[in-house]
């Protein structure tokens, strides 16, 4: 399932923050990473794209929760 309708792309300078749901390329995400851009997310994961996310518009359905790790903390 893909939600993409009402979701914001957010520009490559925007900053990406920790705990907070991120749609890319169409999947929900929800981030460990800090201090970085989406253009910096995009190259290290590879999207094509990167969107806002309201959780509230999926909570309750089937859409699975992805999450992105941040390298530097997944060794703590």
């Amino acid at each position: 399932m893909v939600f993409l309708d009402g979701e914001r792309v957010l520009e490559d300078d925007y900053p990406i923050y920790g705990d907070y749901f991120y749609l890319a390329d169409g999947k929900v995400y929800r981030s460990d990473w800090h201090g970085v851009t989406v253009a910096e997310l995009k190259r290290r994961e590879g999207f094509k794209e990167v969107r806002s996310c309201d959780w509230r518009r999926y909570n309750g359905t089937n859409q699975q929760i992805h999450d992105l790790a941040n390298p530097k903390q997944a060794g703590k």
